[in-house]
């Protein structure tokens, strides 16, 4: 069987003609650009005889709206169908030629040997076959001139006696038709870059015009030109031209729409196509004049345009397709800043529809030749203008958002950036509907843009990988995000995917489940090692430090590190101004009347740094007192030693309206550095409890994934600075809850009452410039710690610490009050070394300020917790008078004694179960402890006897375990006076 007749894959068409859809229309002499939503144009469909304004195309939909009959939405297809009563299978193939696209034209037959329909088959009949006198004979014909007179092209063109003409099945996946055996020419077509491409022409016998193939089952007749099979490297043959004379050499080239206006050209300028002054050069359709590609030589083009000024084959408008191409030819050497002279030359006069061939046929060579040679240059139109310039915006657009984020690469998955219908460029997916000859390739917008631009090994988690994203946040800004790998083992990637929603990243269609597969197959050539908190990290034996900011310093030079995208400060929170506009806000601080608050804040911006790198506990200092006493300020000093000292911004200042899950991530990014925590009034006391021991702590609690797999927690080692109207110890016990000693060693009380509350404004202005001059000392303390190598001598730094906790504690502490003075020598000694560096002006300030805040935390309530033993006694002594002839009963012959009561009293004793005595004491010690620091405080009155320190009879009661606690020492005798103060306690 012979090659098959010509079709093109719907996917192919599907995929070529969107985005273009518009030149099918001028093609189809559709006047689209008319339509807006509110304004119609006169239908184009020949069977629905409408004189009304009926159809509009819409460009953002890619569809046509009529509603003559039903409004029903109209592919580029439908249209194509509609307006030329074609099968779906010639409207592709018209579709195809249209946008110039006729590479997508293939054949196919039955592979059983028949004729080859590609370009060099075309080109070279077998000898049996060839008709070498056709082409001229046909070229003759059409051009009314003897077949000796004709020029023909200098690229090949051949006769075939015979070629069978295959028409396309008319259902998808039918076979194709064999209409018959016609005589055909065939045409080498050219291009500059030296593609070869072939178009053939059914003729009738002896040339003598086009072969008549009879009517297609649409009931058109058959078109007898058809294009070669397309090139196998899938190369597009738009603007492949036959050529007349040489025009490689040839500095004027005239190009015609079609081979018989061509050969009518050519024939007018023979003399000098002869001469190698001219080449002529004939393009297959409209579209492939647009796509005409000049040669190095040449220095002028005359588009010799066809003129579509009226109505063709029924439509009701003209197409001006001839003319448009030759515009869009002239606008495509006008961007490319071409120095060829463009000229365009219309035959006839306005209103008909006419092409050099006729005129050539209708008048003489000299009408051709007079009327190319007036051919007017091309100047770009406003509107040509505006147009070409939106339409590289949304180019540039698209380029600029390819480079930013880069498409995703997945196996299998076509994805590229485009507009969506609301004018934002997203990245697009295409996939294929149905399957064979019904296959539809289509595509559809899957999420704003989003890239993975690096694989992350993260150091500081035994060397994990993750991805480094870049996503366009809901604010249209780029957003680095991380993502550990083991995060996409959830079920449908769900921690990913919530990630990429947190960041702001849009999704339609199932484009989460593509962002979470381009994770998975993801191999970015570009790696890059990460740390997921900031401070001092041990680099192969190499101690190096990150910043808040991600500054690295230490590290050995050839090296890369950053700091994890998901904690790493913004740019603009992590610095500003100078360290010279910092350090003078710091001495006026330091130097500030009776504010010693102040140089402590100062001092603490840099004690994050020793806590970490001597591997000493998280602890801290608690300023409470009155309000505008200033407490915020120290804490915004310290701050600023690294971040900007703003709440409402993403620094190290943060005021406490967050959980204590939250918490725990604010103090994993304050690591190694500061934590400034203001207002703990948001929180309650059992919530300030669990901050306190949580920060000492250093770690967060061990969590679940969605998929039961425990996370990695949050670490850190850092230094608090909390504030609030009321001690610590106040706060807590408010709400119910202990006040323990290993609360007050991990957080100090610093009471701020009685400094200096009227400073004048310009000191508190100079001050106040920290909000403007941030994030340079930190660092550089760092820096000078490095450099002077203080940082390998990390044990020598904490020996200092905590020789400077055992002074500052004073002779005779014990191990609970110099641990309570470990966050003051940490003070002291950053502080110290700060001053050193040049970072904080030097004087007595500091020291005495160190002193000042140590003598009022001896004096607080915060310290009796230091003394497990008097805090117990002195809860004793409130839970007793609290109680006192209310659940606490009297022992009287008149009254019946109640077991139902929390204890029972009589002249000499009160007496409390082991149970209710341990209830008074605040559950902080055991009962043998209690009852051995009752004894030695002389408040037993009575025991069982031996070594048992309770009794085992309550007078009235009967046999029970009790504690018989002297009555005179709850400032109750037996005349039951008014309560007394005693000293050490609170009644």
């Amino acid at each position: 069987m012979a090659e098959a007749e010509t079709y093109v894959v719907t996917r192919d068409i599907k995929a070529a003609v969107q985005g273009r859809e518009t030149e099918v229309l001028d093609a189809l002499n559709i006047d689209w650009r008319r339509c807006t939503k509110s304004n119609h144009i006169r239908c184009p469909y020949p069977e629905h005889g409408s004189n009304g304004e009926n159809w509009r195309w819409d460009a953002r939909k890619a569809k046509a709206f009529c509603t003559c009959q039903t409004g029903h939405a109209d592919s580029i297809l439908d249209v194509v169908m509609k307006c030329d009563g074609l099968e779906i299978e010639g409207a592709k193939v018209r579709a195809a030629e249209a946008i110039g696209r006729s590479d997508l034209i293939k054949t196919k037959g039955s592979g059983k040997g028949g004729q080859r329909m590609d370009a060099t088959s075309l080109l070279n009949p077998p000898a049996g076959s060839a008709n070498a006198g056709l082409p001229a004979a046909y070229l003759a014909h059409r051009l009314g001139i003897a077949p000796g007179d004709v020029l023909m092209p200098s690229t090949a063109a051949v006769g075939w006696s015979a070629l069978t003409y295959w028409e396309a099945p008319a259902r998808p996946g039918g076979k194709p038709v064999d209409v018959g055996q016609f005589p055909a020419v065939a045409f080498a077509t050219v291009a500059a870059d030296g593609g070869l491409h072939c178009h053939r022409i059914y003729v009738a016998p002896g040339g003598v015009g086009k072969a008549v193939l009879g009517d297609s089952p649409s009931g058109k007749p058959r078109d007898p030109k058809k294009s070669a099979k397309a090139p196998v490297d899938g190369a597009s043959t738009a603007g492949r031209s036959v050529i007349w004379g040489h025009a490689g050499k040839a500095s004027h080239v005239i190009v015609t729409e079609g081979i018989e206006t061509g050969a009518a050209v050519a024939h007018a300028f023979r003399c000098e196509v002869e001469a190698g002054e001219i080449a002529v050069a004939a393009a297959i359709s409209a579209g492939g004049v647009a796509a005409w590609q000049p040669w190095p030589a040449t220095r002028r083009v005359t588009i010799a345009a066809d003129r579509d000024d009226a109505p063709k084959e029924g439509k009701p408008l003209p197409s001006k397709a001839g003319e448009k191409a030759a515009r869009e030819f002239g606008m495509r050497r006008h961007d490319d800043g071409s120095a060829v002279e463009v000229c365009i030359a219309l035959p006839g006069v306005g209103g008909t529809a006419t092409d050099w061939l006729d005129v050539l046929r209708a008048g003489d060579v000299e009408i051709v030749r007079a009327g190319i040679g007036a051919a007017k240059p091309f100047v770009p139109t406003s509107t040509e203008l505006r147009d070409r310039a939106e339409r590289a915006g949304r180019e540039a657009e698209i380029a600029r958002i390819a480079a930013l984020y880069p498409v995703p690469a997945l196996n299998g998955r076509t994805l590229f950036y485009d507009h969506t219908d609301a004018g934002r460029v997203w990245l697009f997916k295409e996939y294929t509907k149905g399957t064979g000859e019904n296959a539809v390739v289509l595509r559809a917008p899957v999420a704003s843009p989003f890239a993975i631009t690096a694989r992350l090994r993260i150091l500081d988690d035994a060397g994990a990988y993750g991805l480094r994203l870049l996503l366009e946040d809901m604010d249209g800004r780029p957003r680095a995000v991380d993502i550990e790998r083991r995060a996409l083992a959830t079920m449908g990637g769900t921690e990913a995917r919530g990630l990429f929603l947190e960041a702001g990243v849009r999704f339609e269609e199932d484009g989460e489940l593509i962002a979470v597969a381009a994770l998975k197959a993801a191999h970015p050539e570009r790696e890059t090692s990460i740390m997921r908190h900031p401070g001092w990290h041990d680099l192969d034996g190499i101690r190096i430090y990150i910043t808040p900011g991600g500054e690295v310093i230490g590290l050995p030079d050839g090296q890369s590190i950053e700091l994890a995208a998901g904690t790493v400060l913004p740019p603009s929170v992590a610095r500003a101004g100078s360290l010279d506009g910092w350090k003078a806000a710091a001495a006026a601080a330091m130097t500030a009347l009776n504010c010693p608050h102040f140089a402590l804040g100062m001092a603490a911006g840099f004690a994050g740094v020793l806590v970490d790198l001597c591997g000493l506990d998280s602890c801290g200092i608690n300023l409470s007192g009155q309000t505008s006493a200033g407490k915020t300020t120290s804490q915004r000093l310290a701050a600023s030693a690294w971040s900007v000292p703003d709440s409402t911004r993403p620094g190290l200042f943060q005021v406490a309206k967050t959980t204590v899950n939250g918490f725990e991530s604010l103090a994993a990014r304050a690591n190694g550095t500061v934590f400034c925590l203001d207002e703990l009034a948001h929180l309650s006391g059992r919530e300030v409890a669990k901050v306190v021991y949580t920060l000492a702590s250093g770690i967060g609690k061990i969590r679940m994934t969605t998929a039961a797999v425990a996370r990695d927690p949050h670490r850190w080692k850092t230094f608090a600075i909390l504030s609030s109207e009321t001690s610590l110890e106040a706060k807590i016990t408010a709400d119910g809850e202990n006040w323990t000693g290993g609360q007050a060693v991990r957080i100090a009380d610093v009471d701020v009452s009685g400094i200096n509350r009227l400073l004048d404004q310009a000191t508190l202005d100079k001050i106040a410039s920290v909000s403007k001059h941030y994030g340079h000392a930190g660092p550089a303390f760092v820096q000078a710690l490095v450099e002077g190598g203080h940082h390998e001598r990390a044990a020598e730094i904490k020996e200092r610490i905590l020789v400077g906790a055992r002074t500052i504690a004073g002779p005779g502490a014990d191990a609970a009050m110099i641990r309570a003075a470990l966050p003051l020598a940490i003070i002291s000694a950053a502080g110290g070394l700060a001053q050193a560096f040049g970072l904080l002006p030097a004087g007595p300030t500091l020291n005495q300020s160190v002193r000042w805040a140590w003598a009022g935390f001896k004096a607080s309530s915060d310290a009796i917790a230091l003394d497990p033993a008097e805090q117990a006694i002195g809860n004793i002594r409130t839970w007793v008078a609290e109680r006192w002839r209310t659940s606490l009963h009297g022992i009287h012959a008149e009254e019946k004694p109640s077991r139902d009561a929390m204890g029972w009293w009589d002249d000499n004793a009160v007496y409390l179960t082991p149970e209710r005595l341990k209830e008074a004491a605040g559950g902080t010690l055991k009962e043998e402890l209690i009852a051995s620091a009752l004894n030695d405080a002389g408040m037993i009155h009575k025991t069982k006897g031996g070594r048992h320190l309770y009794v085992s009879w309550v007078p009235s009661c009967g046999r029970m375990k009790a504690y018989a606690l002297s009555r005179d020492h709850f400032g109750r005798g037996q005349d039951e006076g008014s309560i007394r103060t005693v000293a050490g306690g609170r009644l």
